[in-house]
């Protein structure tokens, strides 16, 4: 099993919001009912071995597809 979590830091209406982008990191936020983690999430994750890479917002992740030319 990977211990690698993406997730990426959205503003909403002026809130940080920390969102999963890997599959393990939704499956996660889903198993607890929400769509992002807080700042307990991450604690508590950590404490069990997972570690975080931040990814910036990248168009795959909100499903825009861009086409070269």
């Amino acid at each position: 099993m990977d211990n690698n979590l993406e997730i990426m830091v959205k503003n909403v209406y002026g809130n940080d919001l920390i969102y999963p982008q890997c599959e393990q990191a939704k499956k996660l936020a889903n198993f607890k009912g929400t769509k992002t983690f807080n700042e307990l999430d991450l604690q508590r994750l950590k404490g069990l071995g997972y570690v975080f890479t931040w990814v910036a917002d990248r168009p795959e992740y909100i499903g825009v597809q861009f086409q070269d030319g």
